[in-house]
């Protein structure tokens, strides 16, 4: 190929009696239509491999025919080895039927969602959320689309599963409202206390209607403008019991915000200190019997003590005149 003048032209040169003969082809346009297709497919690779998540080309058996370094990166095979294989071998083999009928599902009604796992080539697992649609390329159609990676979402959800497991079966009342007060959960031990068993009304109920008159104007007043500051309160409040009972509380209020500082919810963890209360009043009550106790002890020690000495007093009398009068009968005698 020679490139003169800014055009490309194909030369084929011949031996010929008189020397060489040169037979040249202008490929300019040609050339210049292989310069864009590569400059497009440059540009192409270059968005698809600039995506966060995995990108996908299917052919009708299954076979992935472009697809972007991710790829890669995240199963660990290698260009040629992904080339041999078939897009339902990066999956496990229990997820593998599953992912053939969305691969049909795609072609046959040209769009189509999954949430597989992935399967790298040393056996990871990592859940992926998928999203195709169908291509028609010269009429023949292909399957296209990317995948993301959910498997932080899945732990959280797993992790949020075992939280709400042990909320539910802990005596204590959790509770989490929004900055209106309103609820937005109650574990199994606070909805049996307040009577509530369908979530469907909490958005309608609020903290306030369940508190005493001096525990709302406490919590308005301390413990939300605590927790707001420092991220946490401690105190105690009171519920309101039946038959306008107070229920004491022992309770604790978090305050939880987004990156930014926002607000996003506040949760409350809350015990009935009844049982607590009422021993602690039976121990003031058996603490002034012992005070009473010792007091009467100490008055009738007081007593004897006073007639211990009114005893002696008038025993040493008693010796006293006698031996005065012996005296006086010895003098008596004696003079």
């Amino acid at each position: 190929y020679v490139q003169p003048f800014d055009r490309w032209f194909n030369l084929h040169v011949y031996p010929s009696p008189k020397g060489l003969s040169i037979f040249a082809t202008d490929i300019t346009e040609s050339v210049k239509m292989e310069q864009a297709l590569r400059q497009e497919r440059e540009y192409t690779d270059s968005i698809i491999n600039s995506l966060p998540g995995v990108f996908y080309m299917i052919d009708f058996e299954g076979r992935k025919i472009r697809w972007n370094k991710n790829l890669e990166v995240l199963t660990h095979f290698t260009p040629d080895e992904i080339g041999r294989m078939k897009a339902v071998d990066f999956f496990p083999p229990e997820e593998q039927q599953y992912i053939h009928d969305r691969i049909q599902q795609v072609f046959n009604e040209g769009a189509a969602d999954a949430e597989p796992h992935y399967l790298a080539k040393d056996g990871t697992r990592r859940l992926f959320y998928f999203s195709a649609f169908r291509l028609v390329i010269d009429d023949v159609p292909y399957v296209i689309g990317t995948g993301i990676d959910v498997s932080e979402r899945e732990k959280a959800q797993q992790e949020r599963a075992r939280l709400a497991s042990i909320l539910e079966v802990t005596p204590d009342f959790v509770a989490i409202f929004n900055q209106k007060k309103q609820f937005l959960y109650l574990n199994r031990s606070a909805g049996k206390a307040m009577n509530v068993y369908d979530e469907e009304v909490l958005p309608f109920l609020a903290i306030e209607n369940y508190l005493t008159d001096w525990a709302n104007k406490l919590i308005d007043e301390e413990a939300i403008p605590v927790a707001m500051e420092k991220g946490t309160w401690r105190g105690e409040l009171a519920w309101k019991g039946e038959n306008g009972r107070e229920i004491p509380l022992s309770q604790v209020l978090l305050v939880h915000k987004d990156k930014d500082g926002a607000v996003q919810y506040i949760s409350t963890i809350s015990r009935d200190i009844s049982e607590q209360k009422r021993a602690e009043m039976d121990l003031k009550h058996l603490n002034l019997q012992l005070r009473r106790l010792s007091a009467r002890i100490e008055e009738v020690r007081e007593d004897e003590r006073k007639l211990i000495a009114r005893e002696i007093h008038d025993e040493l009398g008693q010796q006293f005149t006698s031996f005065k009068m012996d005296m006086s009968w010895l003098r008596s005698v004696h003079s």
